[in-house]
Protein backbone atom coordinates (compact mmCIF):
# COMPACT_ATOMS: atom_id res chain seq x y z
CA UNK A 1 0.00 0.00 0.00
CA UNK A 2 2.65 2.53 1.14
CA UNK A 3 4.41 1.66 -2.37
CA UNK A 4 1.32 2.61 -4.84
CA UNK A 5 0.52 5.67 -2.40
CA UNK A 6 4.45 6.68 -3.47
CA UNK A 7 4.16 5.77 -6.75
CA UNK A 8 0.53 7.93 -6.96
CA UNK A 9 2.45 10.38 -6.11
CA UNK A 10 5.27 10.68 -8.35
CA UNK A 11 3.16 10.62 -11.32
CA UNK A 12 1.19 13.09 -10.03
CA UNK A 13 4.08 15.34 -9.09
CA UNK A 14 5.17 14.45 -12.74
CA UNK A 15 2.12 15.15 -13.92
CA UNK A 16 2.04 18.85 -12.26
CA UNK A 17 5.20 19.57 -13.11
CA UNK A 18 4.63 19.08 -16.67
CA UNK A 19 1.50 21.25 -16.66
CA UNK A 20 2.06 24.15 -14.84
CA UNK A 21 4.82 25.25 -16.77
CA UNK A 22 2.74 25.70 -19.91
CA UNK A 23 -0.32 27.04 -18.39
CA UNK A 24 1.01 29.74 -16.06
CA UNK A 25 3.30 31.15 -19.15
CA UNK A 26 1.08 34.17 -20.73
CA UNK A 27 2.09 34.01 -24.19
CA UNK A 28 0.65 36.57 -25.80
CA UNK A 29 1.45 37.49 -29.62
CA UNK A 30 1.07 40.88 -30.65
CA UNK A 31 -2.36 42.03 -32.55
CA UNK A 32 -2.74 45.11 -34.41
CA UNK A 33 -6.32 46.41 -35.05
CA UNK A 34 -7.63 44.21 -37.20
CA UNK A 35 -6.77 41.34 -34.98
CA UNK A 36 -3.84 40.04 -36.69
CA UNK A 37 -0.82 38.91 -35.29
CA UNK A 38 2.00 41.15 -36.18
CA UNK A 39 5.33 41.85 -35.41
CA UNK A 40 6.33 45.30 -36.36
CA UNK A 41 9.15 47.54 -35.14
CA UNK A 42 10.79 50.70 -37.04
CA UNK A 43 14.92 50.27 -36.79
CA UNK A 44 16.92 53.31 -36.93
CA UNK A 45 19.80 53.21 -39.02
CA UNK A 46 21.99 56.02 -38.69
CA UNK A 47 23.68 57.45 -41.90
CA UNK A 48 22.28 54.83 -44.55
CA UNK A 49 20.65 56.03 -47.48
CA UNK A 50 17.07 54.41 -48.69
CA UNK A 51 18.84 52.16 -51.41
CA UNK A 52 21.70 50.68 -49.31
CA UNK A 53 19.06 49.64 -46.63
CA UNK A 54 16.96 47.78 -49.39
CA UNK A 55 19.95 46.27 -50.65
CA UNK A 56 20.88 44.85 -47.65
CA UNK A 57 17.71 43.84 -46.26
CA UNK A 58 17.12 42.17 -50.00
CA UNK A 59 20.21 40.46 -49.41
CA UNK A 60 18.94 38.78 -46.10
CA UNK A 61 15.42 38.16 -47.21
CA UNK A 62 16.97 36.24 -50.18
CA UNK A 63 19.35 34.02 -48.21
CA UNK A 64 17.37 33.51 -45.36
CA UNK A 65 13.67 33.25 -46.37
CA UNK A 66 14.42 29.50 -48.05
CA UNK A 67 10.77 28.39 -48.49
CA UNK A 68 8.70 25.96 -51.13
CA UNK A 69 7.38 29.01 -53.19
CA UNK A 70 11.10 30.89 -52.11
CA UNK A 71 9.00 34.31 -53.50
CA UNK A 72 10.22 37.25 -53.02
CA UNK A 73 8.26 40.42 -54.42
CA UNK A 74 10.20 43.40 -54.81
CA UNK A 75 7.94 46.41 -54.87
CA UNK A 76 7.45 50.12 -54.96
CA UNK A 77 8.52 53.14 -57.04
CA UNK A 78 11.88 53.27 -56.18
CA UNK A 79 12.62 50.28 -54.53
CA UNK A 80 11.08 50.62 -51.21
CA UNK A 81 9.41 47.48 -50.02
CA UNK A 82 10.55 44.14 -50.03
CA UNK A 83 7.86 41.12 -49.78
CA UNK A 84 9.11 37.68 -48.86
CA UNK A 85 7.49 34.50 -47.95
CA UNK A 86 9.32 32.38 -45.88
CA UNK A 87 8.79 29.16 -43.27
CA UNK A 88 10.47 27.78 -40.17
CA UNK A 89 10.50 23.89 -39.62
CA UNK A 90 9.46 24.13 -35.58
CA UNK A 91 11.43 21.20 -33.40
CA UNK A 92 9.12 18.26 -32.56
CA UNK A 93 9.52 19.62 -28.97
CA UNK A 94 8.07 22.55 -28.99
CA UNK A 95 4.56 21.61 -29.43
CA UNK A 96 3.84 18.44 -27.58
CA UNK A 97 1.08 16.96 -29.50
CA UNK A 98 2.63 17.31 -33.20
CA UNK A 99 5.51 15.53 -34.97
CA UNK A 100 5.86 18.18 -37.98
CA UNK A 101 5.17 21.59 -37.23
CA UNK A 102 6.20 24.39 -40.09
CA UNK A 103 4.72 27.87 -39.77
CA UNK A 104 4.77 29.92 -42.83
CA UNK A 105 4.89 33.78 -43.05
CA UNK A 106 5.16 36.96 -45.08
CA UNK A 107 8.66 38.92 -43.83
CA UNK A 108 7.89 42.56 -45.45
CA UNK A 109 10.39 45.35 -45.34
CA UNK A 110 9.77 48.89 -45.91
CA UNK A 111 12.56 51.63 -46.16
CA UNK A 112 13.19 54.75 -46.09
CA UNK A 113 16.71 57.29 -45.73
CA UNK A 114 17.96 56.62 -42.13
CA UNK A 115 15.18 53.81 -41.25
CA UNK A 116 13.44 50.79 -41.95
CA UNK A 117 10.10 49.06 -40.83
CA UNK A 118 9.35 45.52 -40.98
CA UNK A 119 6.25 43.41 -40.61
CA UNK A 120 6.00 39.80 -39.73
CA UNK A 121 2.29 38.23 -40.79
CA UNK A 122 -0.11 36.38 -42.34
CA UNK A 123 1.03 33.26 -40.38
CA UNK A 124 -0.36 29.82 -41.16
CA UNK A 125 0.59 26.59 -39.09
CA UNK A 126 0.67 23.26 -40.98
CA UNK A 127 0.44 20.56 -38.54
CA UNK A 128 0.71 16.47 -38.20
CA UNK A 129 -0.76 14.61 -35.11
CA UNK A 130 -1.68 11.12 -35.59
CA UNK A 131 -1.18 11.00 -39.31
CA UNK A 132 -3.66 13.71 -39.43
CA UNK A 133 -2.45 16.88 -41.26
CA UNK A 134 -3.91 20.14 -41.32
CA UNK A 135 -3.14 24.37 -41.57
CA UNK A 136 -4.24 26.43 -39.92
CA UNK A 137 -4.17 30.46 -38.88
CA UNK A 138 -2.31 31.45 -36.10
CA UNK A 139 -5.70 33.80 -35.25
CA UNK A 140 -7.37 30.60 -35.74
CA UNK A 141 -5.45 28.33 -33.42
CA UNK A 142 -7.81 28.77 -29.99
CA UNK A 143 -10.94 27.27 -32.31
CA UNK A 144 -8.07 24.65 -33.63
CA UNK A 145 -9.64 21.27 -32.70
CA UNK A 146 -7.76 18.59 -34.79
CA UNK A 147 -7.19 15.29 -32.96
CA UNK A 148 -6.60 16.66 -29.24
CA UNK A 149 -9.30 16.42 -27.24
CA UNK A 150 -10.94 19.88 -24.70
CA UNK A 151 -8.60 19.20 -21.86
CA UNK A 152 -5.63 19.73 -24.36
CA UNK A 153 -6.80 22.89 -26.29
CA UNK A 154 -5.57 25.23 -23.67
CA UNK A 155 -1.71 23.60 -23.55
CA UNK A 156 -1.94 23.39 -27.27
CA UNK A 157 -2.31 26.91 -27.52
CA UNK A 158 0.24 28.12 -25.47
CA UNK A 159 2.68 26.09 -26.91
CA UNK A 160 1.60 26.86 -30.36
CA UNK A 161 2.03 30.59 -29.37
CA UNK A 162 5.24 30.25 -27.14
CA UNK A 163 6.77 28.41 -30.37
CA UNK A 164 5.63 31.43 -32.70
CA UNK A 165 6.60 34.22 -30.55
CA UNK A 166 10.05 32.24 -29.91
CA UNK A 167 11.05 31.54 -33.44
CA UNK A 168 9.66 34.85 -35.10
CA UNK A 169 11.70 36.96 -32.27
CA UNK A 170 14.96 34.65 -32.77
CA UNK A 171 14.27 36.01 -36.59
CA UNK A 172 13.56 39.06 -36.25
CA UNK A 173 16.85 39.36 -33.90
CA UNK A 174 18.84 37.82 -36.56
CA UNK A 175 17.44 40.15 -39.13
CA UNK A 176 18.37 43.43 -36.66
CA UNK A 177 21.74 42.52 -36.07
CA UNK A 178 22.53 42.30 -39.85
CA UNK A 179 21.15 45.28 -40.79
CA UNK A 180 22.80 46.86 -37.96
CA UNK A 181 26.04 45.45 -38.94
CA UNK A 182 28.58 47.57 -40.57
CA UNK A 183 29.74 45.39 -43.44
CA UNK A 184 33.87 45.98 -44.15
CA UNK A 185 33.75 45.21 -48.24
CA UNK A 186 37.84 45.31 -47.72
CA UNK A 187 38.42 41.77 -48.01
Amino acid sequence: MRIKLSFKYLIFLLVISFSIPALGQNYELPIDETGKVVFTDVIPLEEMSKVDIYKKAKMWIVSTLKSGDNMVELDGTNSDKIIGTGNIIIPEEEIFSSHHESLNFKFIVMCKDNRLKYSVENFTLHLTMFNYNSVTSIEAIRDYKGTIGKKRQIQFESEVKAAVKKNIELLVNEFVIHMNKTENDDW
